[in-house]
């Protein structure tokens, strides 16, 4: 009884062991392949859009408003649209009536969000004490 016992765990340990290293081969060549697949497809699109963009006669060309001119040290100009369209949504001001002197980064003082995120969590764990 015990030499049968045995041999079935020993044959049930081998196949199930081979079962699970199967299927993780098999997981593993689809990953790969998949992933091959989609690096084509996006070296294919890139090449179509290069392509497209080539045969234009002249490229675009993004103006650039006198606003703009102080800001230009190393911030693209998209960058800067970005930032005035987001301050005029938030102050309700006009584009027109905002004028940037200069764009930098803060120091190390936290945002009003990270002020406010920790404003939040502070409150939610006095409310459990």
């Amino acid at each position: 009884m015990q030499q049968a016992t045995l041999e079935l765990g020993i044959s049930t340990t081998i196949i199930g062991m081979g079962v699970v290293f199967s299927v993780l081969i098999i997981l593993s060549f689809t990953t790969w392949l998949l992933t091959t697949l989609v690096d084509g497809s996006i070296e294919r699109k890139k090449a179509r859009e290069s392509a497209l963009t080539s045969t234009s006669a002249e490229p675009l060309a993004i103006p650039v408003e006198p606003v703009f001119a102080p800001v230009l040290t190393g911030i693209r100009p998209q960058t800067v649209a970005a930032i005035m369209a987001a301050v005029s949504l938030a102050s309700g001001k006009p584009l027109s009536e905002l004028r940037f002197k200069a764009i930098r980064r803060g120091g190390g003082a936290a945002t009003a969000w990270s002020t406010s995120s920790t404003a939040d969590i502070i409150a939610n764990r006095q409310a459990y004490l």
